[in-house]
């Protein structure tokens, strides 16, 4: 695939996610060609320039990009003698997971509760407990354990989701002929 996720929020605002976990050295202007790459690609649809959506590029990396010291980078293209963003077509998003030195202890954002999940993927077994009444880092750790799972896992887990499924279908079915009998005997 080009890009690992094409999202868009209720704000209707589209976003491509990437995430890499070996380091290459063009990686920066790998990013710079998606994102164009997908504003161009509305031309296909839309046919006038005006009418193009800006894309929010966000790539979640295992290794260093920047020189910075810091883990999150915001990158727009601006003026550099007003610094006005005029030019608002794509914007980069980039969390270098190798600089995040956050403890667990340590979380305050969503930001960072997200930097944390990724850094520690592979080692985390359980939610942590910091986590555990965030209802989407709770589904998040959950889809991770998932992933893990072998065939067998997830074939018995599809099939208690289909056996569950079916139950309220007939239960549902069982009530609207009910409903209906009682609807023909008034």
């Amino acid at each position: 695939s080009i890009v690992d996720i094409r999202c868009h929020d209720s704000k209707n605002r589209h976003y491509q996610i990437e995430m890499q976990v070996s380091p290459q050295d063009d990686y920066a202007e790998r990013c710079q060609f998606y994102a164009s790459f997908f504003v161009a690609k509305q031309l296909e649809k839309k046919k006038k320039y005006q009418t193009l959506e800006p894309i929010i590029f966000i790539s979640i990396v295992n290794f260093k990009i920047f020189a910075a010291k810091h883990h999150l980078s915001h990158h727009v293209v601006a003026d550099t003698q007003t610094h006005e963003q005029t030019l608002h077509l794509i914007e980069y998003h980039f969390l270098e997971l190798p600089k995040f030195k956050k403890k667990e202890n340590e979380l305050k954002t969503p930001v960072d509760r997200w930097a944390y999940f990724f850094k520690h993927a592979d080692d985390c077994i359980e939610v942590p407990k910091s986590m555990a009444k965030d209802a989407i880092m709770v589904d998040a750790f959950g889809a991770l354990k998932q992933a893990a799972w072998n065939r067998e896992d997830l074939e018995n887990y599809w099939r208690s989701v289909d056996a569950e499924i079916s139950n309220v279908s007939i239960l549902d079915t069982a009530k609207a002929n009910a409903d209906g009998y009682l609807m023909a005997q008034l």
